[in-house]
């Protein structure tokens, strides 16, 4: 059975990393996008499980992915974990979308990756 894959759509590079620790930290594999052209050309080609995503970035924003991805039958149904300075969320995001500030708790957000998943949280 394959792993499940979280794309982690972040452009500052060590919170990306911390983030690909935290899934792989459940048992899934990663994928990294450093802006929303990239992920949305990732996502063309591959459909996530899940989507962790930064709302505030170069290129693309997280928004302007938010929009895309509810455009498209082959995305609509992907969940997505907004990870962001934002205070607010915004009106593209649809409301079963979980949303966390930072800064975060990483085991807050390994926490709702794994329940995303379906997977068990590592035990420490």
């Amino acid at each position: 059975m394959a792993k499940p894959v979280v794309l982690i759509v972040e452009d500052e590079r060590p919170i990306a990393t911390l983030l690909a620790k935290l899934v792989e930290g459940c048992g899934a594999d990663t994928a990294v996008a450093y802006n929303g052209s990239e992920a949305l050309r990732w996502m063309m080609d591959r459909r996530p499980d899940l989507v962790l995503l930064d709302l505030i970035m170069p290129l693309v924003s997280g928004e302007e992915v938010l929009e895309q991805m509810a455009s498209d039958p082959h995305l609509a149904t992907v969940p997505v974990i907004v990870i962001t300075t934002r205070d607010m969320m915004p009106e593209t995001a649809h409301r079963e979308h979980l949303f966390i500030q930072k800064p975060f708790a990483p085991a807050e957000v390994r926490q709702h990756v794994c329940k995303a998943l379906k997977l068990t949280p590592p035990a420490n």
